[in-house]
């Protein structure tokens, strides 16, 4: 690789393209992640174990429009409005901030012998249980 770069040139395109997204680009993602997936306890010298009071999930989107009772015009924008948000807002959000299966890893958490490699399943699953494990 590096003959390949030296030879044909290629070490600012090789910086710009792919050393700054995987070392900075890559970094700032993922402080974007660990920084909201705790709560601290406000006290460093806590001991506090009720790691459902510590760590949480985050889901991305919103409840679908209510449109029971609205004209067909004042649906349809409703509707519009909800698709806008989820492409533009939740869809990148869900791709390149909270990627793979960051959005349940407190599962991994909250319940360390359920199946949280799997945690959209483990979830399912195990229902309001794996919201209020403590350990």
């Amino acid at each position: 690789m590096i003959f390949g770069l030296t030879v044909f040139h290629l070490w600012i395109d090789w910086f710009i393209l792919w050393a700054i997204p995987v070392v900075f680009l890559f970094q700032v993602s993922m402080a974007i992640n660990i920084l909201p997936e705790h709560r601290w306890p406000a006290d460093p010298n806590s001991k506090q174990r009720d790691l459902a009071n510590v760590c949480y999930g985050r889901f991305c989107g919103e409840r679908a429009p209510h449109t029971q009772g609205l004209s067909a015009t004042r649906a349809f924008w409703l509707w519009m409005i909800w698709w806008i948000r989820v492409v533009v807002i939740y869809l990148p959000y869900r791709l390149f901030v909270l990627v793979g299966d960051e959005p349940q890893h407190d599962l991994h958490h909250r319940l360390p012998k359920s199946d949280w490699a799997n945690a959209k399943f483990a979830r399912a699953t195990d229902g309001p249980s794996a919201l209020v494990a403590t350990t």
